[in-house]
């Protein structure tokens, strides 16, 4: 009889008897509120003490007990990832993921493991069983499982940026704060070239020292920053709480290089979110993710800010360089102003459509105001979905430079022991079902953006009041 089939057969009846323990020790796989969708999933996590089941009507992922968080990655990627990897596809993947962790050239000679997996992961088990034994070191359970996932992960990294493993313990970058002095900078990558100011975090230190958006960083502690990538000069600003940084700064229309030291804080963004007037005439916030509850946030500081003033005459929403957020919280933003409808649609490995509704009893919070949307080259993710749907209702002017094009959805879901495995399950398309991805949302008025709006001025927020000003985009 075939060795591989009668290991399935084993594998059958060992499921099938803990089966009956299921009922007692399933529960749902944990969902974060990070790029995360509002409706529950198929994936079930199910553990005793010698298996884990990705799903309790399937018994295809059978493990031994330390296989259990490797054999259920396995399963999360293949159940959840936006497109459905093959099982000889996706068990090469972690192969030569696990390879390049660990510095060799693919393994070739997998030999036969002593205990029994599932067919869809046999391979899998047999190639950790083939590392383990291959000499007299050997490489603890815990940490040649973390470096088979890492390692899948980079080889889905290699064309998806976006999912990422997070250890037990670890940190987010996407989402850690950091210490520096709140500044949003842009470069162009055709050296040489200056680290341009994008935006400067009101109350940072960069903020109260008059840096401005538009101005230019030449150097960063005595450093040229003219052949540095953006990622190399930001490294350069940021820093431990409390030393300091010297900047070279060329502002407004001077070419005339200014020395400005600066103490680096932990950078918290408190004014996002914060409703200013314009003239006294026009409402103007800046939302600089789409974290926490920015809805929220906007609806009590208009309500505070327009207090006494009848007169408004419009709102401008400026998410130039919002990287995005939640994509529920863009949901949220979406029925500030729209009050019944899809707010955007994703589709995910099944290739369905699954609509966002906009929650019933929403209320426009500016009923009969037009509103001018200010978007440019760093506008990514949810941001785009707010700005696809206000779009694609009509309730806003869309006035910039075409987005980013960040128009897939992450899920965070949690492994055995707690580990983190964020992966891209969804495109995401605006009410119109639009792609964003790779394409970003066009603006119904184009602005360019200046190289250097401390001295121009800011052409987007100029273009942004006189529409307000003309009564709203003639169509």
């Amino acid at each position: 009889m075939n060795t591989h089939f009668e290991k399935y057969i084993i594998a059958k009846i060992f499921a099938i008897f803990f089966f009956i323990l299921l009922a007692s020790c399933a529960g749902t796989t944990t969902k974060t509120d990070t790029e995360n969708s509002p409706y529950a999933f198929p994936m079930v996590q199910a553990t005793s003490a010698k298996i884990l089941l990705s799903n309790p009507n399937d018994i295809s992922y059978a493990c031994p007990d330390s296989l259990q968080k490797l054999c259920g990655a396995y399963g999360t990627i293949q159940n959840r990832y936006i497109t459905r990897i093959p099982d000889e596809e996706l068990t090469m993947m972690f192969i030569n993921g696990i390879a390049k962790e660990l510095g060799e050239v693919p393994i070739k000679d997998i030999h036969p493991a002593p205990f029994v997996c599932a067919p869809h992961t046999q391979k899998l088990c047999d190639a950790y069983n083939t590392i383990q034994n291959r000499g007299s070191k050997r490489i603890p359970d815990a940490k040649l499982t973390e470096m088979f996932i890492q390692g899948v992960v980079k080889e889905i990294s290699a064309s998806d940026p976006y999912s990422r493993y997070i250890p037990l313990g670890g940190v987010d970058p996407h989402f850690s704060r950091y210490s520096g002095v709140g500044l949003a900078t842009d470069k162009n990558e055709n050296f040489p070239s200056d680290l341009i100011v994008r935006r400067a975090i009101e109350g940072a230190p960069a903020s109260r020292a008059g840096i401005k958006r538009g101005d230019k960083i030449t150097r960063i502690n005595g450093i040229s920053v003219a052949n540095k990538t953006q990622k190399e000069s930001t490294a350069l600003i940021r820093g431990k709480a409390g030393t300091s940084v010297k900047l070279i700064i060329k502002q407004g229309c001077s070419e005339k290089p200014r020395t400005i030291s600066l103490r680096r804080e932990d950078i918290r963004d408190t004014t996002s979110g914060k409703i200013k007037l314009i003239d006294g005439r026009y409402a103007y916030v800046q939302v600089s993710d789409f974290m926490g509850n920015p809805a929220e946030r906007v609806r009590s500081s208009l309500a505070q800010a327009t207090a006494g003033h009848s007169d408004i005459s419009g709102l401008i929403i400026d998410l130039r360089d919002n990287p995005g957020g939640s994509v529920m919280q863009s949901v949220k933003f979406v029925s500030l102003f729209v009050e019944k409808g899809d707010a955007l649609y994703e589709k995910n490995q099944d290739g369905k459509y699954i609509a966002w509704q906009i929650p019933q009893g929403s209320k426009d919070i500016i009923p009969g105001k037009h509103i001018v949307v200010l978007i440019n080259g760093d506008s990514a993710s949810a941001s785009e979905l707010f700005s696809g749907a206000m779009k694609d209702f009509g309730r806003a002017t869309i006035v910039g430079t075409t987005t980013y094009g960040k128009g897939v959805m992450q899920t965070t879901l949690f492994l055995k022991d707690k580990s983190q495995l964020i992966l891209t399950i969804a495109y995401t398309f605006t009410p119109n079902k639009t792609a964003i991805h790779k394409v970003g949302i066009s603006p119904d008025v184009y602005v360019k953006e200046g190289t250097n709006e401390s001295c121009t001025g800011d052409e987007q927020l100029a273009a942004a009041i006189k529409i307000l000003q003309e009564g709203g985009l003639k169509k």
